[in-house]
């Protein structure tokens, strides 16, 4: 391989770097401001079931007990065993009781998110996600992301 040609790694380091730089520089939103090396990123989970619990609540849970300077401050589902499932989780874990919420616009609105983990069904994935970067929240939101080419244009 010349070392004209890219590799898998090269591509991450770049790109990841590229989305940094543009992140940093672009400063229109509280979500691209840099944040201070002693600030906690606050975290909030729309749809911790299932996946959402498995993968989101547990993974950032772990994360947080690790010393990652995160906190788990909100969880919101319409259906409260899941909502209520993952507060006692985290409770559990790491000390701290998330508030629970059955509306994710309320949770939004009484919250001050860095961001957030979307692990609802599919339909509400792309009015979810508009909705928090319409704010200035940073999003991680499951696959699909979107289900029309439409909604994928109405994200950006």
């Amino acid at each position: 391989m010349s070392k004209k040609q890219s590799n898998r790694r090269g591509f991450l380091k770049t790109s990841a770097g590229a989305i940094a730089a543009t992140s940093v520089l672009s400063g229109s939103s509280k979500a691209s401001m840099p944040v201070g090396s002693n600030a906690n990123l606050r975290i909030g989970f729309i749809g911790p079931g299932g996946r959402g619990f498995g993968a989101h609540v547990k993974r950032m849970t772990t994360l947080q007990v690790e010393g990652e300077k995160i906190e788990l401050v909100a969880v919101c589902d319409v259906y409260n065993k899941h909502s209520e499932r993952a507060a006692k989780y985290i409770k559990k874990e790491t000390g701290f009781e998330p508030k629970q919420y059955e509306d994710y616009i309320e949770m939004l609105e009484k919250e001050d998110l860095d961001g957030v983990c979307i692990g609802t069904p599919d339909h509400w994935h792309a009015k979810q996600t508009i909705e928090c970067l319409s704010r200035g929240i940073h999003v991680y939101c499951e696959k699909p992301m979107t289900k029309t080419v439409n909604e994928a244009i109405d994200v950006l």
